[in-house]
């Protein structure tokens, strides 16, 4: 079983060399994709405007809403 997946693996290489632009779909293009996504997450979220729909009207949903701010 290991020898085939290592005999596929090696023809895959060996097909990698051979084309070099399934080397940029594999490669480059998932990495530009990784890092913008890294980029894109980790800018914290801020500045959020925030609204409180109270169809309650009691005592604790306004105590809770106003904890909200």
């Amino acid at each position: 079983m290991l020898g085939r997946i290592r005999r596929l693996a090696i023809k895959e290489f060996i097909q990698l060399s051979r084309d070099r632009l399934m080397v940029l779909f594999m490669i480059v293009i998932p990495g530009v994709q990784l890092v913008g996504l890294a980029q894109a997450v980790g800018r914290g979220v801020s500045d959020l405007s925030l609204a409180v729909v109270d169809y309650d009207r009691s005592a604790e949903s306004r105590a809770l809403a106003l904890k909200l701010d």
